[in-house]
């Protein structure tokens, strides 16, 4: 019997972790899967996407974040922990 439940417990943590691998998939794989159809895309982007410049943004106090205005696509930054940039609509950096 005791088997049966630690069975069951294996089962319920292969379904949660699927449904975390599905949820990754739907919200950050699909928006990192584009590939623009011009290849100017970032030609009229005040800022051109660079990984030095994204983790200092992500490291920048919150104080001083809130004050910089900048256009930046959606931008998914991985390193050890993932973090989504984008512009909120009065146009200030959210991460």
């Amino acid at each position: 019997m005791e088997e049966i439940e630690e069975g069951k417990k294996h089962f319920e943590k292969a379904g949660r972790y699927l449904a975390e691998e599905r949820k990754w998939i739907s919200e950050v794989i699909s928006r990192i899967d584009i590939v623009p159809e011009e290849g100017s895309y970032y030609n009229p982007l005040a800022l051109k996407p660079g990984f030095d410049f994204f983790y200092a943004l992500i490291n920048c106090p919150k104080e001083a974040l809130d004050k910089l205005r900048i256009n930046i696509p959606e931008i998914l930054y991985f390193n050890q922990i993932s973090y989504l940039l984008h512009n909120d609509s009065n146009g200030k950096i959210r991460i």
